[in-house]
């Protein structure tokens, strides 16, 4: 999708049985489970043309 000029995005999910104590990327982007990748269409505008 990107050699097709298309934004990636990725999803992911993860089933919890309670909140942990301490919420960060090492306790909850662990053991995740992939869903699928996404292309978004992102046009160029046509005023950025003009500013570069």
């Amino acid at each position: 999708m990107a050699h097709q000029a298309l934004r990636v995005l990725a999803g992911a999910y993860k089933i919890i049985d309670e909140q942990p104590e301490e919420v960060s990327n090492e306790t909850v982007e662990q053991d995740l489970i992939f869903t699928g990748l996404v292309g978004l269409i992102d046009p160029e505008r046509p005023e950025a043309a003009r500013e570069v």
